[in-house]
Order: C-alpha cells, then structure tokens, then sequence
C-alpha cells in the first residue's frame, strides 16, 4: 500500500498536478456535506480528518474498498502517524513533492510487486462504469468504462481547476487559459508570471519579477534606465524611450546628463554643462572641449585645433580669427603685422620691433604735404633743409609744409628761369607777353606755337585767329571775320565778302570773284544749293517753282517751297503709287487699311506699306508667326514663346503648341504627352530621370522633384533628423541607409523615396527602423528591415505606404498606435512577434484609431504573410473608422495566426490584380 501511495505521487509530480490532492471522499461546500470524521477543505473537497485516517485506509464514499488485503480510504493512501498536506503517509514527515520520506517500511517503487504504474492508475481510478452515474462525486466521469474525475473541462466545477487535462481538472492547458497578465503562461498545468516560466518566456523583453508594482511576472521592455540605451536610453512606463528632459540623463548618467534634440543622453547640449578645461560643449559630437572656434582662444595660444588652443603657425589662421591682427608672429601669437604684407590704407609700413602698422619708419614713405617722418608719422617740413637732405630735386620748403622745386626765382635756372610760385616749379614763362614768333603762346609754363583762336585773341586782337602752323593770323575761318567781309580765304588768312556759291543768299545767290550775284539758271542754284535747286525769275535761287522738284517729306510746292501735303488728293495728283498723304505731309502708299487690299490688307502705318501682317497676331493656322510682314510656318520655339507664353513650342509641322519635349513643361504638368502635345503631370520616377532627384510627386502635385527641397542619403549613410533637413521635405534614399528614423513632423508633407533598391535598416532590438511621433509622412519603393518594430506611427502622425516592403523585423512589422494611415501596394512578411500592451502580432497591429473623418484610415492592395504571429490584429473598434473597408488585403500564411480582433475585414482569396500588393 505504501509502495502503491508513493508511486501515485511521483505520477503526480510528473504529471504537472499532485493528483493525491483529487484523492478525496466527495464534493463539498461545508463539512457537514462530509462524513463523519471528514472535513470539507478549502477546494471544497471531503478529507479525511478522523481517528481511522491512520489505519491503513480511508472511506469512500461509495462503499469500502480493498488494497493489498488492507481496508482504503477514497484516497487510498496510509499513515503510519500523521499525513502532510498533501494526503501522502509519512513515519516523521513529507518531503515538498508530497512523497512518503518513510524508508523503515521498505517503500521501494522498484521492489514492488507488478507494474507500480498500473497498480497506481488502478487505485486512482473507479472501475467498472457505463455512465456517469455509475461514478461517484470524486470521480465523476465516466471514460472508457472508467470513473475518473473528469473527460472534458465541463466536468470541472472548481474555477481554480476548470480546465481537463488526462482525466485530471488543473487550472490551466495552454497559454490562453490563463487570463491574469501577472501569471500569463501555462506550466504544468498551473498559471504563473513570467518569472517562474523558463528563461525564453519573454522572447527577447525582460520579465519583471513578481512583487514589481502593476507589472509584476510580466514580460516588459525595460525595468529602469539602464536597460536602454542609444536613441531611447529612458525607461518611461517600462518602455526605453528618447529623453525628454536632463534631469532623466543626470540621474540616469552624470556623465552624460544633458538630453540632445534627437532624445539621446550626451555629455552636453550647449556650455552649461561643461566647466574647467573644457567649458565648451561641440553640439556637433555633443562633447565638452576646450574650444569649437577661436573665440574662445587668445594670448599665447590664439588658434583652436582640434578642440585644443594652440600658438598661430600661419597668416591665415590669424587673419580668420581677428581681421584686425591678421599675422603670426615668430612666437606663434596673432598681431597686426610682420612685414609690410598686412598694412594698408594710412598706415601701410610695419614696424617689427611692435608689430604693429604705422605711417612710416623713414622719410621714403612720406610724401605730398607731409614730406618727413617723424614719430612714425608723417608730417609737414619745417626747414629747406630736411627737404635738401630728402630730395635734391625738391630742395625747398613751402609755406604749407610740403618739399617742392622752389619758392622764388633764387632756385630757378637757365632754360627755366622762372619760379610759378602756385606750382612751385620752376618754368620757362609765366604769361604769353614772354613769348614771341613760331611759339607766340605760352602755355603749360612754356612758350609753344599757338593751338586755339582764344589764345591768340587774348594776346593781340588784330590777330585773333591760330593758323594751321601755330602762328596768330586775321583769320582761318569765318568765326572772326563779319559785316561785309564775313568770310574766310584760308589760302591767304584773310576776310572776303564769299568764297563760293554757299556764302551768298537772297537776291544774289551766287559767289563770282569772291563777291555775291543773281542766279541766271537753274544750274547755279542746283550747284549752289540741292534744297533750292531751282532759279526764279528775280534771280534768287528757290527750293521749287513747280512739283517736279519735290519730294519726300515736302512733295508739294506751295510759293516756291516744298511742303508737306494736305490732302489725299495732292498725292493721287502727283502719283497713283502714293495716293494718301500722311501725317508728316508726305505721300505714301497708305496711312490706314483703306487703301490696301487682297494679300496685302494690312497697313504698316511704321513703313506707309501695304503688308499681309504686322504681328504674329495677325497669323495663324499653320503658318502662326509673322516674318518680315508674312505669315509663315514657326521655325523656333522663341517664336511661339513671344507670340503667345501659353503655346511656347514649335511643332514639327510649323504650328505653336504647348510642347514637343518636356523643356517646355514644368511645376504640376512636367511631362510633355506628344501625341497631344499638352503638358500634363508625372506619373512614375522614370518621367523626371533628368530633373534634380529623379522623382515624381506623384502623390502631391505631380510634380517633379528639385535638388533643392531634397535631401539624399547613399548606400551606407546614415539617416538624418528631422532638425538637420533645414526646409527640405524629400528624403531619397539610394541603395541601404543605416540607423533609425524618430521623426516629430510638422509643416508640410514629409516624402521618403527609395532608389537603387533604397533600404532602410533599423538598429536591432527596442528600436523601431521608423518610428514618427507627429505630422504627415508619405513613403515609397523602400524596403524596412531590422527595426524593432520595423514602423510605429503616434502621436497622431499620419503615415502614408505605397510600394514599401516591411521585412525581417525582429519585433513586429508596423505599428498604428493612434496614428492615421493609407497603406496600398504593400507587402509585410518574415517579421518576429511582439507585444502591444495586451495585443500580440508579428505583421501590424492597429490600436487608438482617429475617429476624426479628415485623417485617412485606409488599407488596399496590400500583403501580410509569413509573420511570426496573428498576421493584421486590431483593437476594439477599429471596424467602424475604416474608411472605405478593406477588400482587397492578403493576409494569409501568419504562424499566429492571420486577422485578430475587430478589424472588420477578411482576407481576400489569392493574389491578382484586385487582391494583395501589386507590382
């Protein structure tokens, strides 16, 4: 019997149950449900509690039974003495697993007679049944002819042990039938925390320990601080997150207690927190040093090097320091100057022994009204002799200070004997009245041949004129001759009443021997005189004496005077070619359209012609531009442009259009459809190839892209911030870029294209690949891989998809916690589980959807599969804020499962144009 009791408790231990405490008379709710010498226990079982407990058996309750020849209790196990908790007979005591510890009695599992395992099912169970009924209330359950104590978890009344696992009721079979986050996994049949079930329990998180406040036994991502690290190095709520104040980096590090815009712990932000040697903090690597520029350099040491102050070692570093100490000195400080190199302006001469620019440092560099060096500064002389000793040439000293030639006749000399006392120099004449003959003039203080009349007036009227060889004569034009005589005979210098025809007018129109006459013929006055070539009869020379002599402006001749028209019918008279008069009197082809006709309907009212156009305004069709006043085919697209901005181009064909290439297009319409030769928008990458980052904004204007709103990151680059894109709302992302994107967005719409395979590779566990708190981010032709998760929008973002491969995450693929989203053409597969609060998923879990109608909740075109758990998982109420309801995703082939919760959607059958990711 004993040996039959201990091997009962070994299957107990193994089974996951101590199936001694099943062992009991009957069900329960008070002991006076039991009998006499039982108890009803706290599980609401009847135990034996009696005198007889120890003789070798307890009552059943369905009649005596016999083991090995001995009378047996219901539980059927024996007492030497007494019986521990667990209903197990002990000589002194029980061991934990509820074992019998008595070995006097010769226990042995291996000595008993028969198949222990056997003899012990045989005493568990009650034989012999057809129904339930033929059982009794410890063993309730009819199974296989067998009473046991239950065949399915109804059988089960106590809530504690609801659950039926071979014929035995135990609290728990698998993992979600333990429903207390504190004791979430199932171990041998019984619910416990994270903390007593196995080291890989939490999959990578951490398992908080049992007496932990809120979370005790459950799995979480970080206990305190020093569990995170890099871009969320703090643990807020159990979860590392970026920092948000230094208190968190203090208290977390003294060594790096500041908190960067991009939510990291560094060493400082800005100088508050640097000190001694180091007082400044470079916010480009976030490091206390000496110095960042050379402001904070000076004395000895006037250079920052490498963060370090150092000595100056060329002109250049100085003269970037301080404009005004440009030089280095041999000492390695920073002065004014060490040669002459950096002194200019009024003081352009260094002094070596003070390094320092100043006026002079001998009279050589003095000049002008302060001739001598004094001082270091140039000053007026004050003796003839200083200027002696400077400049034999200049050996006087005049009254304003300055060296000159001379200040009187004393130091004046042979051809020069005369001191200009404005000038002081010494000069060959001061007026013409010491000049005479071939050189009459004195001019620029010497005596020269005469080159103006003035000169010559102003010496002698009688010869006011300046002959061709310097000489002052009566005349050499007509300026100084008058009256009778107004003319100049150049061959002799003298007054004549005329010379030619030219100088005679009025009555006596015509030169003869120098002196003025009638006209006799026509012919003098057209030598005479073109504009008045005709000889009246009182012998004056007139511009007409009929209209065969006019023309041009002047056709008609009016009292012996061309004149302009007055009238139409003057030029019809004179001339059918140029019937109309115009405006200025001359007679022309045409003034308006009225007296043109046929092809040439049009009036050049700039030429007076008849012309088929005027502007290009004027043409169209297929011959739209007007070409030296003809209407022609357009040869130049400047042609088209001029003529009308709205058709700048120029066809093939010789017609104006919008465009023939893409030159012609821009801003929303960059692309030419030649076929209709309109502009119109951009559709794919591959439209905008030679336009700035090679992409199409398809998703916002159509337009094509600028390399000045873009910011591109090539293979092996790393991922910038949202503070480092400086106005730039395009990130392109060519080949694989390294780290995490935590981005707070504001302003306009934030775009990530990828190019060349363009992926981005997150930084492993805790860290999201993409994680945006705020604003409006669209991607697309990207791959995401290595995040933890791979994308995690809130905060209220808005987050866009199209064409992106969510892949290989360790944690999940994308998740939607209270953000908006429009996800199309997108395919999530081979991501690792993970655990939102209480939603576990492996392809993307939407939570705390907007209920706001102008933020997008759209899914389309989209593909979940191969996720290492529930594939598309949603949270209570997310069906009714979809908008419009999904159906066309594929979600399929998820080791967790595919849909959880109440998305509202299913899956669509197999992948085609209408179900799943396209191309």
């Amino acid at each position: 019997m004993r040996q039959i009791a201990l091997l009962v408790s070994v299957m107990g231990v193994l089974g996951g149950c101590n199936w001694l405490t099943e062992l009991k008379s009957g069900r329960c709710d008070k002991t006076s449900d039991c009998r006499a010498g039982e108890v009803c226990d706290e599980r609401q079982f009847c135990v034996c509690a009696g005198p007889n407990c120890g003789d070798g058996g307890s009552r059943d309750v369905s009649g005596p039974a016999t083991i090995d020849g001995a009378e047996a209790r219901e539980s059927g196990v024996s007492s030497d003495t007494t019986a521990d908790a667990s209903g197990v007979s002990s000589d002194t005591t029980a061991d934990a697993s509820g074992v019998s510890a008595d070995t006097a009695a010769g226990a042995s599992i291996d000595g008993a007679t028969g198949d222990a395992s056997a003899d012990a099912t045989a005493d568990m169970v009650q034989p012999g049944c057809k129904v339930n009924g033929d059982c009794s209330d410890a063993r309730p359950a009819c199974s296989g002819g067998v009473c046991v104590e239950c065949a399915t978890s109804p059988d089960c009344k106590n809530p504690g042990k609801a659950v039926c696992v071979a014929n035995a009721c135990v609290e728990c079979g698998a993992v979600g039938d333990c429903k207390d986050p504190a004791r979430a996994f199932c171990v041998a049949g019984a619910c416990v925390g994270c903390d007593k079930a196995g080291a890989t329990a939490c999959a990578g998180l951490l398992c908080a320990p049992a007496d932990t406040a809120g979370v005790g036994g459950q799995c979480v991502k970080c206990l305190t601080s020093a569990g995170c690290s890099g871009a969320t190095p703090i643990c807020s709520g159990n979860a590392c997150t970026a920092c948000t104040a230094a208190s968190q980096c203090l208290a977390k590090n003294p060594t790096a207690p500041a908190c960067s815009a991009g939510g990291t712990c560094v060493q400082c932000t800005d100088n508050s927190t640097c000190s001694g040697t180091t007082p400044v903090c470079d916010t480009t690597t976030n490091k206390c040093v000496q110095c960042t520029d050379n402001t904070s350099c000076s004395g000895a040491t006037p250079i920052c090097s490498g963060n370090a102050c150092t000595a100056c070692t060329a002109a250049s570093q100085c003269l970037a320091k301080n404009p005004t100490a440009p030089a280095c000195s041999a000492s390695g400080t920073c002065v004014q100057c060490a040669d002459n190199t950096t002194c200019s302006g009024t003081t352009p001469v260094c002094d070596t022994t003070t390094n320092r620019c100043v006026q002079c440092t001998d009279n050589t560099r003095c000049s002008g009204a302060t001739p001598i060096c004094s001082g270091n500064v140039c000053t007026a002389c004050t003796a003839a002799s200083q200027c002696a000793a400077k400049n034999p040439a200049a050996p006087a000293c005049s009254a304003s200070g300055a060296c000159v030639q001379c200040t009187d006749n004393t130091t004046c000399s042979g051809t020069t004997p005369v001191c200009d006392t404005t000038t002081n120099r010494c000069v060959q004449c001061l007026t013409s009245a010491g000049c005479s003959g071939a050189t009459p003039i004195c001019s620029g203080n010497v005596c020269a041949a005469c080159t103006a009349a003035s000169q010559c007036a102003a010496k002698s009227p009688a010869a006011s004129a300046c002959s061709a060889t310097g000489t002052c004569v009566q005349c050499t034009d007509n300026s100084t001759c008058s009256g009778t005589m107004p003319v100049c005979d150049i061959t002799t210098n003298k007054c004549v009443q005329c010379l030619t025809s030219v100088g005679c007018s009025g009555a006596t129109p015509i030169c003869s021997a120098n002196v003025c006459a009638a006209c006799t013929a026509a012919s003098d006055c057209a030598a005479k005189n073109p504009a008045a070539p005709a000889c009246s009869a009182s012998g004056a020379c007139v511009q007409c004496t009929d209209n065969t002599t006019c023309s041009g402006t002047t056709p008609i001749c009016s009292a012996n005077v061309c004149t302009g028209c007055t009238a139409a019918s003057q030029c019809a008279a004179k001339s059918p070619t140029a019937p109309a008069c115009s405006a200025s009197g001359t007679c022309v082809q045409c003034t308006d359209n009225t007296t043109c006709s046929g092809t040439t309907s049009v009036c050049d009212a700039t030429t007076n012609k008849c012309v088929q156009c005027l502007t290009s305004a004027g043409c169209s069709g297929a011959t739209p531009i007007c070409s030296a006043n003809v209407c022609t085919a357009c040869t130049a697209a400047s042609q088209c442009l001029a003529k009308n901005p709205a058709a700048p181009a120029c066809s093939a064909s010789g017609t104006c259009v919008q465009c023939t290439d893409d030159t012609t297009c821009s801003g929303s319409t960059p692309v030419c459809a030649t076929a209709t030769n309109t502009c119109r928008g951009c559709t794919a990458d591959t439209e905008c190839s030679s336009r700035g980052p090679g992409v199409c904004m398809s998703h916002q204007d159509a337009r094509c892209a600028s390399d000045a709103e873009t910011a591109v990151v090539i293979a092996g680059g790393s991922l910038p911030s949202v503070a480092s894109l400086a106005g730039k709302d395009l990130v392109v992302v060519r080949g694989t870029a390294s780290g995490t994107l935590v981005w707070a967005l504001s302003g306009p719409q934030m775009s990530i294209v990828g190019q060349n395979s363009g992926t981005i590779t997150g930084a492993g566990a805790g860290s999201a690949a993409v994680h945006v708190t705020g604003g409006d981010l669209y991607m697309r032709g990207l791959t995401i891989t290595g995040g933890s998760p791979g994308l995690w929008a809130d905060g209220g973002a808005v987050v866009r998809l199209d064409h992106v491969d969510v892949t290989n995450n360790t944690a999940g693929g994308i998740l939607l916690d209270g953000a908006g989203f429009d996800i199309r053409n997108t395919t999530v597969r081979g991501n690792g589980p993970n655990i939102a609060g209480s939603s576990a998923f492996g392809g993307m879990l939407i939570q705390n959807v907007p209920t706001s109608t102008a933020v997008p909740k759209s899914l389309a075109l989209f593909t979940v599969t191969s996720n290492q758990q529930i594939g598309v998982a949603c949270a209570s109420g997310t069906a009714s804020l979809l908008n419009p309801t999904p159906t066309s995703a594929l979600v399929s082939g998820n080791t967790g499962g595919d849909i959880a919760g109440t998305c509202g959607f299913t899956s669509c059958a197999t992948a085609s144009t209408t179900c799943g990711a396209q191309p």
